[in-house]
């Protein structure tokens, strides 16, 4: 398979494990705009959003009314499995755009290359951290023993822990349905980073160890601290 492909407007690079990252070539065309369909179709925390077609112009609104800044200023990481962004392509886009058009070309480029698994992975420009965090939810669809081995990660947390940890993931606009892949993303950040509250929140700290252990024996070989 390819280590890279040609695409109009964005990179495209296999990272290994069916895992793809997507980067911008142009401002003009920010990878925001790119995953905000795809990624609130599943994610949103409006149900009315949340399973239903929209336009982007009705969630940029409905979002300008819920933060004080933009979508595309707020989240700077992003990802998809390839169901995911079948499902949409699949459905009646109301407004189907460029955007939608260059979703489509992924998909048609990596579904053969993968036997339709794979997962697609983006951050902005300036903000590359973020890319261990979009590895591991990939890690979490694509790898049924790194999601086994997280549950288990997740369930040594205190009830009040995790009711912590889900408070603050509601204050900033996840919805409950991807609550437990964001805690694993989030806690298998190495150090001690305050993701999550983590140095707020008591004892999570030493629990974040589990997280980053089980992260590191499945994560590619560019992100382990060693290669």
């Amino acid at each position: 398979m390819p280590k890279q492909f040609h695409l109009p407007f964005y990179n495209l690079d296999a990272l290994g494990n069916n895992i793809f990252l997507v980067t911008e070539k142009s401002p003009l065309y920010l990878v925001g705009n790119l995953f905000l369909r795809y990624q609130e179709y599943f994610e949103s925390p409006n149900p009315a959003f949340r399973g239903h077609m929209f336009t982007l112009q009705d969630y940029h609104q409905w979002f300008h009314t819920q933060a004080a800044q933009s979508y595309i200023q707020i989240f700077k990481g992003f990802g998809l499995a390839s169901a995911q962004i079948a499902a949409v392509l699949n459905n009646n886009i109301p407004d189907r755009n460029k955007y939608d058009i260059i979703m489509q070309s992924i998909y048609k480029l990596l579904d053969p290359l993968t036997q339709g698994d794979f997962y697609v992975v983006s951050y902005t420009e300036g903000w590359s951290w973020v890319l261990r965090h979009e590895v591991a939810h990939a890690l979490w669809e694509l790898n049924p023993e790194y999601r086994e081995e997280m549950t288990s990660c997740l369930q040594i947390l205190t009830p009040e822990q995790r009711q912590q940890l889900d408070h603050i993931l509601a204050a900033n606009l996840y919805a409950a349905n991807v609550f437990d892949t964001e805690i694993q993303a989030y806690l298998s950040e190495p150090g001690t980073t305050n993701c999550l509250g983590r140095t707020r929140i008591s004892g999570l700290t030493e629990k974040s160890k589990a997280f980053q252990a089980v992260f590191l024996k499945f994560a590619p070989d560019f992100l382990k601290p060693d290669q």
